[in-house]
């Protein structure tokens, strides 16, 4: 049996195997320990109290977070790693392109739209009494500014919902 085995089957640290050992109390073989020669000798000097492991709660208190924090420190790693690998295969976009895209599509929505009531007024005028004429101008004027901000949306996410288009 190994010097580690030895040790943990009597609820020992190894560095007292070594103790005992240097004090001739354990017998070792070709770097295997002889249980039974080994037991025989430490069972005829039972007045020696067996060397124990002290527990000490301030240690124990110190390890539980050291382990807590260990445990922190590896689930901030493994979700980095998460994140490279999503920025890597495209499902992660950084933050700051996002932002960029997204400002770039509300401008042009807002310079698209901005226009319109110039140029509708007059026709408008012209047909106030017909509400179908009205909404036939509207939608003229709307819908290729939707498509166009629906189109770079697209480029940016993928295809976008086919609800979300424009209904004539």
């Amino acid at each position: 049996m190994r010097k580690s085995e030895f040790a943990r089957k009597h609820g020992w640290v190894r560095s007292n195997i070594n103790k005992l050992e240097r004090k001739g109390l354990i017998v070792v073989v070709d770097g295997w320990v002889d249980v039974e020669r080994t037991e025989a000798l430490l069972a005829a000097r039972l007045h020696m109290p067996a060397p124990r492991m002290r527990r000490d709660t301030a240690t124990d208190a110190a390890w539980a977070e050291y382990r807590a924090l260990r445990t922190r420190r590896e689930e901030v790693k493994a979700r980095l790693e998460q994140l490279k690998l999503d920025v890597a295969t495209g499902a992660a976009v950084p933050r700051a392109q996002v932002l960029e895209a997204v400002f770039n599509i509300g401008r042009y929505f807002r310079d698209a739209l901005a226009p319109i009531p110039d140029r509708i007024a007059q026709p408008i005028v012209g047909v106030s009494n017909d509400a179908a004429a009205i909404r036939a101008i509207l939608i003229a004027e709307y819908a290729p500014i939707l498509a166009e901000v629906e189109a770079r949306l697209a480029a940016i996410a993928g295809p976008v919902s086919p609800d979300s288009s424009t209904r004539t």
